[in-house]
């Protein structure tokens, strides 16, 4: 979402402004952001383990293609892993308040005005003899536009990277598209809650001292994910896009904002369900949507984890979003004033 507004007036002879701030840091302490984290939270499933188990029971039936529809051998199915795994929500709004120089042109269609008289805002008059003799009874206005530009955009990223066929590796997975997009939205949807403690969810695998599930049975293996995309990755894909590109030099920038007002990591929950046919070694595994109640093959149970800690993924700072500003933004720009209005600070324990 994008609006603009100008407000017009004449131009005076003093030559164009242009801001040197670029490396200047935003004014914003740094001990506000150091260590900042999202907001997180755990969507609560719609379908518990029992639900799970049961629905897997008639899943089995159509598991394994059989070559004698007369002899159907037994499929058991077995619950090998509860996962939980994330996606982002990145909302970020750009707005710039600055004058431009720009020439109207004006048509005086009366053949006997001999002269125009322009009053600006200040009162300033400017005369303009007009030549009859001419065929281009015309004026130019030399003026300066105040304008008022802002945009905001707020995007959901898929950040599980779900083990696939072989003949999917290497192709673009996680990426944002209208039909994840509007699943991930609906997951929203449903009950939250939020995670106070990153250390003792990801180490403990317990939410503010609780189980993460209530119907959890000792020495089930449950998965947290972490994200495929770090922190700054995904908030500078918001920043590139939000930026609002200014067609000509400002004359002078009087404000130049970003703020980030949604920073958040969502995790959603998911059963994986190992079957094997009977008097068979043949093993296949699919994962069952506990928000949805979809079914997916996966080629195995094994799931790919980032290799740098989970506060390097997460991790946030001034610093590294003023170097984002900088880097996308047009040569000459001015450094917005950056504002974090969301996020929280890390909790290690």
């Amino acid at each position: 979402m994008s609006e603009n507004t100008t407000e017009t007036q004449t131009e005076s002879n003093n030559p164009p402004v242009q801001d040197s701030n670029r490396n200047n840091l935003a004014n914003k302490s740094m001990d506000d952001f150091e260590g900042s984290g999202p907001l997180c939270y755990v969507i609560r499933p719609k379908y518990d383990r029992a639900q799970a188990v049961l629905k897997s029971g008639s899943r089995a039936e159509g598991v394994f293609k059989s070559i004698n529809p007369w002899k159907k051998k037994e499929v058991a199915a077995r619950l090998v892993q509860r996962r939980l795994v994330p996606f982002w929500s990145i909302g970020c709004k750009s707005s710039i308040h600055y004058d431009r120089v720009a020439s109207h042109t004006i048509t005086i269609s009366d053949p006997d005005v001999i002269e125009v008289i322009v009053v600006g805002l200040d009162q300033n008059r400017l005369k303009y003899p007009i030549n009859r003799q001419s065929k281009d009874r015309i004026i130019t206005l030399n003026t300066i536009e105040r304008c008022k530009t802002e945009r905001d955009i707020l995007k959901l990223f898929d950040a599980y990277d779900a083990p696939v066929s072989p003949s999917l590796v290497g192709k673009a997975l996680g990426m944002v598209t209208p039909e994840n997009d509007d699943r991930l939205a609906d997951c929203l949807r449903h009950p939250l809650v939020q995670v106070l403690n990153f250390g003792e969810f990801f180490h403990r695998k317990t939410i503010n001292g609780h189980p993460i599930f209530s119907d959890l049975i000792e020495g089930e293996n449950i998965e947290i994910v972490l994200p495929n995309k770090d922190a700054v990755r995904v908030v500078s894909k918001v920043i590139e896009e939000v930026q609002i590109p200014l067609k000509k030099q400002p004359r002078k920038v009087h404000e130049s904002r970003l703020e980030i007002y949604n920073f958040e990591l969502y995790y959603r929950p998911i059963f994986v369900f190992e079957f094997q046919q009977e008097d068979s070694e043949s093993l296949k595994y699919e994962e069952f949507d506990a928000l949805t109640g979809r079914w997916s093959s996966i080629p195995n149970k094994e799931i790919r984890q980032p290799d740098i800690p989970w506060d390097k993924v997460l991790r946030f700072s001034l610093e590294a979003i003023t170097e984002i500003a900088i880097t996308l933004g047009p040569p000459g720009a001015q450094i917005p004033a950056i504002i974090l209005k969301t996020g929280m600070k890390y909790l290690n324990d």
